[in-house]
Parts: C-alpha cells; sequence; structure tokens
C-alpha cells in the first residue's frame, strides 16, 4: 500500500480526461459498490479506455518492484464521480487483485480509505463483515491529477464517503488491475 506524486504529466493527464469526455461511454445502474446519492441514476465510465493502456508498463515497471514479477495486466476502468458518490467498503473481484487508482480530475477533495487490515478469504458477501475493524486502521489517500495509489486491491477492503461538491463539479479516476500470481 502507498502512493506516488505526480506520476503522470499534466499533458499525459490531460490526454486521458480528453479522450475519456470525448468517447461514448457506457452509463451504469448504482450497484453494491458505487452509488450516486440515494437515487440509481447511472455513472460515466468506459473499460480499457485506449490511451490509458499506453502507460500499463510504465506503471507495472514502478509495481513489480513492489509486488514481484508475477503480476499479469487485466484492464483498466475510468469513471466519473458526481455529487453525491459514494464507494462502499469492499474488496475488488478475482482477477483484480493489485489495484492501482490514478487521479485524473480533482473539482474536489475526497479521499480514497484504503485498510491495511487484508481480508483473509474472498469477499462473497459484504453485509457478513463487520467493516468497523478496517474502519479503525487507515490510509487516506487524497489523489491530485497524476498521483496514484497502489494495494492488494482484493484483500485491502478499500472505499470512498460521500462526495460532496457543486452538481457542475466532479472527480475523474482510472483504475489499473493486475492478476497476482505470487512471487
Amino acid at each position: 500500500m502507498g502512493m506516488v506524486e505526480n506520476f503522470l504529466s499534466g499533458d499525459e493527464v490531460n490526454e486521458i480526461v480528453g479522450e475519456f469526455m470525448s468517447m461514448p461511454r457506457q452509463f451504469e445502474p448504482a450497484n453494491d459498490y458505487v452509488n450516486i446519492g440515494d437515487r440509481l441514476d447511472l455513472t460515466e465510465a468506459f473499460y480499457n479506455l485506449p490511451t490509458t493502456l499506453k502507460y500499463v508498463s510504465r506503471f507495472e515497471e514502478y509495481l513489480k518492484p513492489i509486488f514481484g514479477p508475477n503480476i499479469k495486466f487485466e484492464n483498466t476502468f475510468t469513471r466519473m464521480y458526481k455529487s453525491g458518490s459514494f464507494l462502499r467498503t469492499h474488496t475488488d473481484r478475482k482477477g483484480l487483485d493489485v489495484t492501482i487508482s490514478l487521479g485524473l480530475k480533482r473539482d474536489v477533495p475526497w479521499t480514497l480509505n484504503v485498510s491495511p487490515r487484508p481480508l483473509s478469504s474472498d469477499w462473497n458477501n459484504s453485509a457478513q463483515y463487520d467493516k468497523s475493524l478496517w474502519m479503525k486502521e487507515f490510509m487516506s489517500y487524497d489523489l491530485y491529477p497524476g498521483d496514484f495509489c497502489y494495494c492488494f486491491g482484493r484483500k485491502n477492503p478499500h472505499w470512498r464517503d460521500r462526495l460532496q461538491c457543486e452538481s457542475n463539479q466532479n472527480n475523474i479516476y482510472s483504475f489499473f488491475h493486475w492478476r497476482y500470481d505470487g512471487e
């Protein structure tokens, strides 16, 4: 678990955001992990945005000394979060073992909280877990454009509280995922 500042330049971030804003994005309903307020609004997202893919090897060069050489790229996912959004406490699904959260647009501060207390089994039903264990000790990462944080997304529970911003504001993040096959 950690954070790196200014990994991508302003021009690189602007290229990703520009492509995201110009592409026909998927509109996904709120789900068990992401919600927009108390409504079932649609979130705007894009899997494997082409511009994000050109940074995969650069991120891997950074990650391999930390996680070992046996990580295998799985996908990227870019999402825009609007007023009222929140991210429930969760771990990532199987195959998304190592996760990077990359800040792209930050109209308002909105920390990603990550617990160093690992989940010892697969996350099948979040209702069965006492989330207070993770919420007692966690790291908060406020990602500016170009900053990223990394963790074992499948083992480290993570969440975001409700996003408080004006209706014309939003934050955008890209998530990069790798399978982890051990050392």
